[in-house]
């Protein structure tokens, strides 16, 4: 546990297990296979990435960007060494090897993000990636074939991200209301992020000029999807509770892929017209006027 009042000046690994943290981390955060609470007292004051884990606030304070990876599976056992070793150090070594790798993976698919954002597609070389990265360019190969499988995995990583910090909303919510949370936390975290937004327009660019890339890496396909079952849900539970009209049952599909499609467009619309107008009063003006087309007619 790192204990109020103590502090850590700079990156934090945790490797296979929990951390309690009442202190606070003045770096990055990178856990591997273990889960991290912040308590009330406690300060992130980094990136933090999460490989098969997850931070559970407590009411502490986070700033920085926050990414969630899956845990990949287990490399093949290492055989036994038939040099004179402890089971104990084979072991640990194994481990070692293991978490490093998952480590390695993160800094990785981190840094193509970063070069995603700051250079577009284009740029994003393995070289410069690796560059940015801290680690060598052979390292990044030991873990992804190609520049198209590292920039695949980035994407992953940013849309689980995305996907994380879309408000789920309580069953017992209004659906109105919940709607309204969906369509403004995609914009809010343009706003927060705009490297998000940059990176946003880097994948329209590449839709446009690679679409051989999205048919054997599906990200979009499979992020579009999760948005339009969220969206159709709350509708479907929006008709259940008397709140929508019984015939949104049957549009329910199209009405998501219209509201999304909105969201893209206005968030693309915003970026090419800065200061011209005020982002979220724009989907809020929509959203509104979706809500009132939703709503039975003597509401």
């Amino acid at each position: 546990m790192l204990e109020e009042g103590s502090r850590v000046d700079g990156k934090l690994n945790v490797f296979g297990g929990n951390i309690d943290i009442a202190g606070t981390v003045r770096g990055d955060l990178v856990m591997a296979g273990g889960n991290a609470r912040l308590r009330k007292s406690g300060r992130l004051e980094g990136n933090q990435t999460y490989l098969g884990g997850r931070l559970d606030n407590d009411g502490g304070y986070a700033s920085g960007r926050s990414t969630q990876l899956p845990l990949p599976s287990a490399p093949d056992t290492p055989r036994a060494p038939s040099v004179n070793v402890s089971p104990f150090e084979w072991y640990a070594r194994a481990v070692r090897d293991f978490f490093g790798g998952l480590v390695n993976i993160a800094l990785a698919v981190l840094a193509a993000l970063a070069v995603l954002a700051d250079n577009g597609f284009a740029e994003a070389s393995i070289s410069r990636v690796a560059k940015a990265a801290g680690i060598g360019k052979g390292t990044v190969y030991e873990y992804f074939a190609s520049k198209d499988e590292l920039v695949f995995a980035s994407l992953v990583a940013w849309a689980e991200s995305m996907a994380l910090e879309l408000p789920r909303g309580e069953p017992a919510a209004n659906p109105e209301e919940r709607l309204r949370a969906f369509a403004r936390s995609g914009m809010e975290l343009f706003l927060k992020d705009p490297r998000s937004l940059r990176i946003f327009v880097g994948l329209v660019q590449l839709m446009v000029t690679d679409q051989t890339f999205f048919r054997r890496f599906p990200v979009v396909e499979e992020m579009t999807r999760r948005y339009r079952e969220t969206i159709v849900g709350i509708l479907r539970d929006g008709v259940a509770r008397g709140h929508f009209r019984e015939e949104v049952l049957e549009n329910a599909e199209q009405i998501a892929i219209n509201l999304l499609a909105y969201c893209d467009g206005i968030g693309m619309h915003y970026y090419l017209s800065r200061n011209y107008f005020d982002l979220m009063d724009q989907v809020d003006f929509y959203v509104d006027q979706v809500i009132k087309d939703l709503r039975k007619q003597d509401e």
